[in-house]
């Protein structure tokens, strides 16, 4: 690793899950069960809370999947998840996608899980230069298909 950086980034935790297709299998229209479960895998493998994530990419091609996100993953409680992306955007705090997300990036499909595993490498790197989020260690990544059907988790550390 140091041949190629001076600044590695580890992959501490995946969590990976795939539940039966359709809203209806869910417990409510609002929850990302495989989201809830893969973060659960992923915080596990990597011996970290939630409270220890410094930075991380959501998967928010539509605005409704941010909040929904948030809850699924712990870092608001059920219900919460607008009052958090409300609070995070009075307060001026980006630690959730500071290069805008998926919409703000344009959503490229097949490479979204890319561009967001590079974002919160060059956040841990402290090279994210003017959306650089201050003093992150440790960065979470958010990626899901087909209506949260399949969700991955990775954990990130410097």
């Amino acid at each position: 690793m140091k041949k190629i950086t001076d600044h590695p980034v580890w992959i501490s935790g995946i969590g990976q899950k795939t539940i039966s297709a359709g809203f209806t299998k869910s417990e409510s229209f609002n929850t990302m069960n495989s989201t809830k479960m893969a973060s659960r895998t992923a915080l596990e493998m990597s011996g970290k809370n939630i409270s220890d994530v410094d930075v991380v990419e959501i998967h928010d091609a539509f605005s409704v999947c941010e909040p929904m996100a948030l809850e699924a993953i712990g870092f608001s409680k059920p219900g919460k998840g607008t009052d958090l992306v409300k609070e995070l955007y009075e307060t001026k705090n980006y630690k959730v996608n500071p290069r805008g997300g998926l919409i703000g990036s344009g959503h490229p499909l097949g490479a979204t899980g890319i561009a967001q595993t590079i974002e919160i490498t060059q956040q841990l790197q402290s090279n994210a230069k003017n959306r650089q989020v201050e003093n992150a260690q440790v960065g979470l990544v958010h990626n899901m298909s087909a209506a949260a059907t399949s969700s991955t988790i990775l954990v990130l550390e410097k």
